[in-house]
């Protein structure tokens, strides 16, 4: 059965602050973990948890804000993948909620391989990754409740996991075992980007336009579709491919050509091995089996990789 916390709520980062909250909500010791990581006094409760919180500004919007007994609070920002903007926890340190550090605390929740870059945290705002919590409510789970190994497994998408054979084996056959690679997606996908698409056995992808080409960004399972070719190694594949599916799209010969050759000279040579020009209704495609990654986060970096190539050749 699909994990229904997927199914109902997504794996957005929204979702993710969602199933955080209610956690709080109704796992004291979950509580207690988070308040004791705080640096608070015990025996605070909550009075009041709100996800997506404005704070004093339309600019200053934190992802969960939970006050506490006896004038307590917490904030948290969840960074499922994404980076800060400007100034983003001194603009909440300042706002009338934050103001007072002796009651107030700011807490950073991120996968443990976050990407933090120049991001630079104050050491009065607490840094918290999936991986304790799941840890956390791994070895907190003593009923073996179907919910939090629901929760774990959820929360599990953004740690990164090793990707198992049998589970790059199951994708071909349950859309509910695409979770992981929905994830990828969803992170890599921008907002002028096409839905989406799933077909269970076959592909997830979604389209993204560089001027007047057409290129689609995502996995493939199977090969009763217009990409009929065979898979490589037999085994499914992320893949990126420029699709000539309108007249009106220049895709003539030479300019792609030369565009394609282009791509290979700045491509790296792991990556050049996956680089095909084709004449069919795909004209470029740049493909590599999915268990030839060791983990989720280098899928993301290979579509970045290539993302950033075709933009500099066709936008």
């Amino acid at each position: 059965m699909a994990n229904p916390i997927y199914s109902i709520l997504g794996n957005t980062e929204n979702s993710f602050s969602i199933v955080f909250a209610l956690l709080l909500s109704y796992h004291k010791i979950f509580l207690e973990w988070l308040i004791k990581k705080c640096d608070l006094k015990n025996g605070l409760a909550i009075t009041d948890i709100e996800t997506e919180k404005y704070l004093d500004s339309q600019e200053n919007r934190i992802d969960i804000l939970i006050n506490l007994t006896d004038g307590f609070r917490i904030g948290i920002e969840n960074k499922k993948w994404t980076g800060f903007q400007e100034n983003q926890i001194l603009r909440y340190k300042e706002s009338s909620y934050f103001i007072n550090s002796e009651k107030s605390k700011l807490v950073v929740l991120t996968p443990s391989k976050y990407y933090w870059g120049d991001t630079t945290i104050d050491q009065s705002v607490k840094k918290i990754n999936y991986r304790e919590v799941i840890d956390f409510l791994k070895n907190n789970n003593p009923s073996n409740s179907i919910l939090i190994n629901d929760v774990i497994n959820l929360f599990s998408e953004v740690e990164m996991s090793p990707l198992s054979l049998d589970e790059i084996k199951s994708m071909t056959y349950f859309a509910s075992a695409n979770a992981k690679l929905n994830s990828v997606l969803q992170i890599l996908r921008k907002k002028d980007d096409g839905r989406i698409e799933n077909s269970t056995g076959l592909y997830k992808l979604f389209y993204r336009s560089y001027g007047e080409y057409l290129f689609y960004f995502g996995f493939r399972f199977g090969t009763d579709w217009y990409i009929k070719y065979p898979l490589l190694n037999n085994n499914p594949e992320c893949i990126v491919y420029l699709r000539s599916y309108n007249s009106n799209i220049n895709l003539i010969e030479n300019i792609l050509l030369e565009k394609f050759n282009s791509l290979k000279s700045i491509f790296p040579d792991d990556i050049l091995n996956c680089l095909e020009l084709l004449n069919g209704e795909v004209k470029l495609i740049v493909r590599k089996n999915i268990s030839d990654f060791e983990n989720i986060e280098d899928i993301s970096k290979w579509f970045n990789l290539i993302d950033s190539k075709i933009q500099s050749n066709f936008a």
